[in-house]
């Protein structure tokens, strides 16, 4: 009996640590805006979705992530995800 609950344990923590996996995934892989040159984090940005990386000095644009060269705001006026 004791074993059984060991074993229930066990496959319990198993399957907390998968969903902290997936969690941790959603948020670093999905959740978090990132150069598309680079994939440097950006945390937040207020009003215009031209972006301009810290890192590498990439112009890229908010909405659909496109890599713009240096100035991502002619892209950004005409992108189909805005």
């Amino acid at each position: 009996r004791m074993a059984a609950e060991r074993r229930r344990v066990q496959a319990l923590r198993a399957d907390e640590l998968r969903v902290e996996q997936t969690v941790r995934h959603v948020q670093e892989r999905i959740l978090t805006l990132k150069c598309p040159r680079c994939e440097a984090a950006f945390l937040d940005f207020n009003g215009c979705f031209a972006l301009t990386c810290h890192r590498c000095q990439c112009g890229f644009c908010a909405y659909c992530l496109a890599d713009c060269g240096r100035d991502a705001h002619q892209h950004v006026q005409q992108c189909p995800h805005r």
